[in-house]
Formats: structure tokens, sequence, C-alpha cells
């Protein structure tokens, strides 16, 4: 039975975070794109219209990325509205994200992400909070969320460690940061009593 850590509305479940690494740099981008185990085509990615808003403020810059959200001058919407305020992000033909992109290496890269980043700013600012925390996932589970690693879907930027230790990796605890904010000192401390 899995471990959690509860703070706030949030449980993280602990075994998986101890137990695996996150590695994406460019080997693993291509290889990802390669075996179609990527976020940018597992997910459908929905989105909230206040980082929609936030999306089209830049559209001109991930255009430069992402030439395939142009339609002549003009922008096509990639954004489908399904019930209430949930949207979805639109696929490419290839099961893509429409803001994926391969870079000259042929390595999947996300679109908002480099044009954020072009730009200077947090590209989590910009970023639909599903590809935010990747390869972190949100499960409702009655009205608690629990947290825990999309191991389940084989992407190669997951790496089991060899050995076990108690460290999570620096990656997954600047995801949590992002979630928690002020209360991660309550996380750490959680962890430490535990491991």
């Amino acid at each position: 039975m899995a471990t959690y850590v509860h703070v706030g509305k949030y449980s993280f479940e602990i075994e998986d975070l101890l137990a695996y690494t996150f590695v994406c740099n460019t080997k693993e981008a291509i290889a990802c794109a390669k075996n179609k185990t990527c976020c940018c085509n597992i997910f459908t990615i929905d989105t909230t219209q206040a980082k929609i808003n936030r999306i089209i403020s830049i559209f001109d810059i991930i255009a430069e990325f992402c030439p395939n959200i142009k339609n002549g001058n003009k922008y096509d919407n990639p954004f489908e509205r399904e019930e209430g305020n949930q949207y979805f992000i639109d696929k490419k033909s290839d099961e893509y994200c429409v803001f994926s992109y391969f870079d000259k290496n042929k390595a999947l890269k996300c679109g908002i992400h480099s044009a954020a980043l072009t730009i200077n700013k947090d590209p989590f600012y910009f970023k639909p909070l599903t590809c935010s925390i990747w390869p972190l996932a949100l499960y409702n589970n009655k009205g608690k969320v629990e947290i825990s690693l999309d191991i389940e879907t084989k992407a190669t930027c997951l790496k089991k460690k060899k050995k076990p230790d108690n460290k999570i990796d620096p990656h997954f605890l600047d995801i949590i940061k992002l979630l928690l904010g002020k209360r991660m000192e309550i996380f750490y401390n959680m962890v430490a009593a535990l491991v």
C-alpha cells in the first residue's frame, strides 16, 4: 500500500518520488518522441481561461517555434471548450500537442516553454498545470488531490534509481514547491519523519 504525505488539499505518494529521478535532456527528448512516450502525445491537455489568455499574449513568439499555429496572417484556435470552464489543447495530426515542435536535433520541445524562456519569463506562468508539473500527475479523489509520478506511461525521462536513497529528485521538489509555496517546510518535515 502506498504511503502518502498530506499537506493541505494535496496528498503526495512518497515511494515513487524516492525511487525515481528525472532526466530530460536532448537524448531523452529524442527517445520519448521516437517511442511516443512523451507528455506531449500521451495526454489530453486541459487548461484554464487564465492560462489561455497568457498563452495568447505570447502567440507571436510561440509561432516562431510552432509555425503550425499560424494560418496566413491569422492564428488558428487551438483551444477546445468542453463543459463549463474546461478547455483542452488541440493535437496535430501526428498526435502531438499543437504547441510541440522538434528542434534541430529532432528533440521534442514545448513552444510555450521556449517562448517564455525567450522573453525571460517563468514557463509555469504560461504553461497548463498538467504540463508544468509533468512527470507528476494530479488525481482528484473525493476533494483531495493525490499527486504521484506517472510511471505507468513508461516515460523515458523517468529513471528508476539503481540504489534507493532518501532523497527526492530536485525537479520533483521544484514542482511540489510550486504547488505548496510556504507550506513546503511542512512537506520536508513529514517526509523526513518517514524516511
